[in-house]
């Protein structure tokens, strides 16, 4: 990437007619799903680049009906909150800051801690009101409206959801995934994230490692299940920042209690000393179709930036762990906790 040219020096394609890999010069890599035939894919091939590169973008995984379904599920799940965002909701930001209202962080920290095992929805700061925590009265009832600012609805869709649950769960994925060598995945949250027209914020360079303490390596995998492109927010990554990942180096998202109220919080510790995460111009936007999904390593800095454009940007995130990983161990420090922590909510489970 240099001077607002991106310079592509290896690129993967499949051949319809053919299972011959071709390589052309270029960094961007990619490799097609369309017109292949079950067990034509190269696994190996895929889990190559993953470990080198640490993504992968996996052209036509999923159909675009397929896609579409699950943007009407979102909404249909909004509408079935409208009780509780009424009673209580929140934008959705990582943390509250020390010059808020230490009610409203109270409030908005809770609603985020108890959503392990929920499908709630989380807004942009521009459907809510000067207290962060309430929905702009002309929203109210207004599913349209309300879709219209939503952020993302989360985490367990992959287990309240049966349309959602059924989309992870294909067995597509689970070959997929077992080929990256997870051995026992648990599934631990699932997103859909949407980048409403005008309205999207952007995502900061991040690891998710940084958010999901597991001892082990996250697995992203999200699916466009709309165009994702530069102007409405299409990911960007840092080919081979995983490589660079320094657990000493990295912040992290955890959950705490208040010494003094003795209130659960989320806070973020420690200040990120990687000089990667600034190297803007050497992150790659990836441009999606509908139905591509991106394969993300845990610790590779990827981000999004605002949506600027007319048209809005659905996507869908699965986040999962191997339980068989030798340094495997759910922190306790984590946001995300199953059992008691979450009100007796179950335990993680796999495919």
């Amino acid at each position: 990437h240099h001077s607002g040219t991106i310079v592509l020096d290896s690129m993967i394609f499949w051949h319809p007619s053919s299972t011959n890999c071709k390589n052309l010069p270029g960094s961007l890599w990619w490799i097609s799903f369309e017109d292949k035939m079950e067990g034509e894919l190269d696994y190996s091939l895929i889990k190559q680049q993953f470990e080198r590169d640490g993504y992968v973008l996996l052209k036509g995984f999923a159909s675009g009906e397929r896609c579409k379904d699950l943007i009407s599920e979102a909404k249909r799940i909004l509408n079935l909150q409208q009780n509780e965002i009424h009673s209580q909701t929140a934008s959705f930001r990582a943390s509250s800051t020390a010059n808020e209202n230490p009610i409203h962080n109270q409030s908005r920290d809770d609603y985020f801690l108890t959503s392990g095992y929920t499908m709630r929805p989380f807004f942009e700061s521009a459907a809510m009101n000067d207290d962060g925590i309430t929905l702009k009265s002309e929203l109210h009832g207004n599913i349209d409206a309300q879709f219209d600012h939503l952020n993302k609805i989360g985490h367990a869709l992959h287990e309240l959801s049966p349309a959602f649950s059924d989309f992870v769960r294909d067995i597509k994925v689970q070959q997929l995934v077992k080929h990256l060598g997870y051995i026992s995945p648990l599934l631990v949250q699932t997103m859909f994230l949407r980048k409403a027209a005008i309205l999207g914020t952007a995502v900061p360079p991040h690891r998710d490692n940084t958010f999901l303490l597991s001892g082990t390596a996250v697995l992203g995998l999200w699916w466009a299940l709309e165009e994702a492109n530069t102007s409405n927010g299409c990911l960007w990554v840092l080919p081979g920042s995983h490589l660079r990942s320094e657990v000493e180096k990295r912040p992290r998202f955890v959950r705490t209690v208040d010494s003094q109220s003795n209130i659960n919080r989320t806070v973020m510790l420690g200040q990120t000393l990687d000089k990667d995460v600034n190297q803007l111009d050497a992150y790659v936007p990836l441009e999606a179709h509908v139905g591509d999904l991106v394969l993300i390593h845990g610790d590779l800095l990827h981000q999004s930036l605002p949506n600027v454009s007319e048209k809005s940007r659905c996507a869908l995130s699965l986040h999962l762990v191997d339980s068989a990983a030798p340094n495997y161990e759910w922190s306790a420090e984590n946001w995300l906790q199953r059992g008691e922590v979450d009100g007796g909510s179950p335990p993680f489970r796999s495919f």
